[in-house]
């Protein structure tokens, strides 16, 4: 009994060896996805470079000592706060003094004008002439610009006084402190006392080839023009802006044009200085046809991509490229939405290749017993 069980065992064995393909390769495992539908960006690429919105260089418009500096290096400060105190006293002595001369001129004036009624009345009777009213009345025109005059002293101290306290002209953010307390600060004289950089928001310059005004002409006319910008080292979401400047002339040194962005800028990833990564969005392209950009392959007539057929064997198939964005490469011909492309495992396949494929996301998700 045992020894027919072994001879049947020996000739099942020998069935199936002849049953198959002699020298037939296994299928290469590979992994796949889908050539999608999709409505793109159309966008040209630039390195800008990050620019205040606003700058100021702080310099005093009175002379005298630094007696407070009220904020630290590279502090956020609003527009009003106090930045530096000057020495105020003989500013203050001198509005004191305009006021006190002010308050003579004043009474003078009313005295002249007081005499002058006194005067008109006499000359009603016929007690004086006409030339001593005449006179009276010119006194009355000296006293009253004399009085204008001290009042406008009075103006220039009392602003001479409030420039002693210097403050912030808009929200911005502080450099390094120049001048210390107990330096002697001139008056409209460099350096100033601190640099303020406003980055909220903030510009972006950057320039593109002149062959993409037209279209940025025909955005611009549309509406707002998107921009997106982050530095090399930045992973995360790109900034968001737009377009508010176009330079008027296209530099002929370069070929280019000069645009500028601005960038809400809330969270300050932007710094002036910066040099970024900006994509100039100008139009939608609907219905384009992109795959993954690992999926494409080069090859002696031009770039393909191995497509899974529905036998599960591979076709090299050769593709005209659109743009790439995100990891994605536009297939203007050459491939249709819905057909399945390798994007991982093409080093081992040749064309008619039988392959076992597996979907990219249920590759990427952990195996479980």
């Amino acid at each position: 009994m045992r020894a027919t069980c072994v001879a049947a065992a020996l000739a099942l064995a020998a069935c199936s060896k002849r049953d198959a393909a002699p020298g037939a390769p296994p299928p290469v495992p590979v992994v796949v996805a889908l050539a999608a539908e999709k409505t793109i960006p159309i966008e040209v690429r630039a390195i800008g470079r990050a620019e205040p919105r606003l700058t100021v260089d702080v310099i005093p418009q009175v002379a005298g000592a630094l007696v407070g500096v009220h904020f630290r290096e590279g502090q956020d400060v609003k527009q009003g706060d106090l930045l530096f105190t000057i020495d105020a006293r003989s500013y203050a002595a001198d509005q004191k003094l305009a006021e006190a001369e002010h308050d003579r001129d004043e009474a003078r004036f009313k005295q002249s004008e007081s005499d002058l009624r006194r005067r008109e009345k006499a000359g009603e009777s016929g007690a004086i002439s006409a030339e001593d009213l005449e006179r009276a009345r010119a006194e009355v025109e000296a006293m009253r610009a004399v009085a204008a005059t001290s009042a406008a002293r009075i103006e220039v101290a009392r602003l001479m006084v409030e420039r002693c306290s210097i403050r912030a002209p808009f929200d911005s953010r502080a450099g390094a402190i120049r001048v210390h307390p107990g330096a002697v600060v001139k008056e409209n004289e460099p350096p100033g006392l601190v640099v303020l950089n406003q980055i909220r928001p903030i510009d972006v310059t950057f320039a593109v080839p002149e062959s993409n005004l037209p279209a940025l002409r025909h955005a611009l006319a549309a509406g707002k023009v998107l921009v997106s910008a982050r530095s090399p080292e930045d992973a995360g979401v790109p900034a968001a802006g737009e377009v508010t400047f176009l330079d008027n002339a296209v530099d002929l040194a370069t070929g280019t044009i000069r645009l500028k962005a601005t960038f809400p800028n809330d969270d300050g990833r932007l710094w002036p200085g910066q040099f970024l990564d900006a994509r100039l969005r100008l139009a939608e392209r609907a219905g384009a046809v992109v795959v993954p950009t690992e999926a494409l392959q080069d090859g002696q007539q031009g770039t393909f991509v191995f497509v899974v057929r529905a036998d599960a064997t591979a076709e090299a198939r050769n593709v005209v490229l659109g743009p790439a964005l995100d990891g994605e490469t536009v297939v203007a011909s050459g491939l249709r939405a819905g057909e399945r492309v390798v994007i991982q495992g093409q080093m081992r396949l040749t064309p008619g290749a039988r392959v076992e494929a597996k979907e990219a996301a249920a590759a990427s998700r952990p195996q479980t017993s």
